[in-house]
């Protein structure tokens, strides 16, 4: 099996930012679909590719709530998050208009359990219900059969 000649050399949370409205919530198990976000906004973007080669891609999210989970006007907590990772490659192998494309279509994918992994952790560090981000899914280029076989090919 051939490697991918892309490779994120470091991955780590590059901004982090919390602002709680009420501390400390005693949350029944009945109020705690109250305290979820109603939608995740995602943000993606790279740099200019370096010399190296090197290119910076990051991805983040901003928690969103609706105006029935406000306390007093506020969202009972504001939670911005993101991840940057440092992709290298070998210029022999791939051609850095390669790079770029993979930055906007595959970085996302592969950042993203990092990112949703922090979102889980600071949401539940804050005293809230954990907030899991939903899986992302990727979009398929061919028609799968309507039966797949259950046997092996080879027999």
């Amino acid at each position: 099996m051939e490697l991918h000649p892309i490779k994120l050399a470091h991955i780590r949370p590059s901004r982090v930012h919390v602002e709680v409205a009420v501390a400390n919530p005693r949350i029944s198990p009945g109020e705690a679909r109250r305290f979820t976000p109603s939608t995740t906004n995602l943000q993606m973007g790279h740099g200019d590719v370096q010399e190296g080669p090197k290119l910076l891609v990051s991805l983040g999210c901003e928690l969103v709530w609706k105006e029935d989970q406000l306390i007093d006007g506020k969202a009972p907590y504001v939670l911005e998050a993101q991840v940057t990772g440092l992709a290298v490659w070998d210029r022999a192998e791939i051609d850095d208009g390669t790079v770029l494309l993979w930055a906007k279509q595959g970085a996302p994918y592969t950042l993203f359990p990092y990112l949703r992994a922090l979102v889980t952790e600071v949401s539940a560090l804050i005293g809230y219900p954990p907030v899991v981000l939903p899986l992302l899914v990727l979009p398929f280029s061919r028609t799968l059969p309507d039966k797949i076989p259950t046997h092996d090919p080879g027999e």
